[in-house]
Order: C-alpha cells, then structure tokens, then sequence
C-alpha cells in the first residue's frame, strides 16, 4: 500500500511504500468452512475473477507465508498444510482444491492461503480472509431435524467434544460466528 500524506493539498510529500501489504482476492465463499482433520478434504471456492483451474493454488495454515511467490510452500504438520492446486467445477466461477488437514488441531480456525496466479512470479500467497475450521465432527447421524428451540442431535466426535460442548444450527446461507467464543447463542 502507497502513501502520499499530503494527497493533493500543496505536492511536498511524494507517493511512499507504507511497509504494508493487502492481498486483493475474489474469493467469497468456501463450502465448506469446516474440514476433518484427515487427508482428502475436499474444498468448494466461489472465486468471480482471477482463479483459474490447474493455476492457482491453496494451503491451510496458522499464518500465510506472504514472501512466497512461486507457489513452493514446504509444508509442516500443525502449521502448514501440503499446496493443493484448483480444479475446475462446471460452473465458471467454482473450483475445487483437495488439501491435507492431518495435524491440524480440531476446534480451531486457520488461514486459507491462496496464490492465484500459481507458480508464476508476480503475486505471493495471501490469506484470502475466508477461514477454515478443522471440526472435531467425525460422524453427524442426521440429514434433516424438526424446525424447534430445542433438539437432540447424535455425532461422534474425535475426543474434543464433551458434555459443555454446544452445538447451534444456521441457515445454510449463513456462516459460523467465528470470533465469537462465548458458547451461548440466543
């Protein structure tokens, strides 16, 4: 991001690098924003513009390595999924990424950095702003449940659930309160 201080008020101060960088993504949707802490997690992306299949690339991550320009990003478990490289859907504005969560701790939220121009040299990876939770959700019993203030609901879970643990059910158009940690929904 430039600067120029004085804007157009008097020309002394001339345009200057701020030392602060903004990653620009059309990124607006994943599908979804929970994957299990396994190989093979399938991703759906909504990307506008600028994504393109067998091109840009994806990894889970604590932080995204925003010096890394030619989409080689060394992966480490915990911190840093293997890249996965974006396939086509039938839609022209829907891709797919196959990533490997193992290692990831369940209950938490990671980056999910992108490198749209892939292996090229012009744009580092970014955090796209769109978050993914590995969920310690193994198995959901239920495809559909009665409309009411309160139900029952039976998964199994990968030893990070317990009796405290709540669970609230959104319109699928809507998503997670990720910033929210209070456990207590209205």
């Amino acid at each position: 991001m430039d600067l120029d201080g004085d804007g157009n008020a008097g020309g002394k101060n001339a345009m200057g690098d701020s030392g602060y960088r903004i990653y620009v993504t059309n990124m607006t949707a994943l599908d979804p924003y929970g994957v299990q802490a396994e190989a093979n997690q399938s991703i759906l992306m909504t990307c506008d513009a600028g994504c393109f299949a067998d091109i840009s690339m994806a990894y889970i991550s604590t932080a995204c390595d925003t010096t890394a320009r030619d989409g080689a990003i060394t992966s480490l478990s915990g911190v840093r999924s293997p890249v996965g490289i974006f396939a086509a859907r039938s839609r022209p504005d829907e891709f797919t990424v196959t990533l490997d969560a193992r290692g990831f701790e369940t209950g938490r939220h990671y980056a999910f950095c992108t490198d749209l121009d892939g292996a090229s040299l012009v744009r580092p990876f970014g955090n796209s702003g769109l978050p993914i939770y590995i969920t310690p959700i193994l198995n959901n019993f239920y495809e559909a449940i009665y409309q009411s203030t309160s139900a029952s609901l039976r998964m199994t879970c990968n030893g990070r659930c317990s009796l405290d643990t709540r669970v609230y059910v959104v319109d699928y158009s809507s998503v997670c309160e990720y910033t929210d940690f209070g456990g207590q929904k209205a």
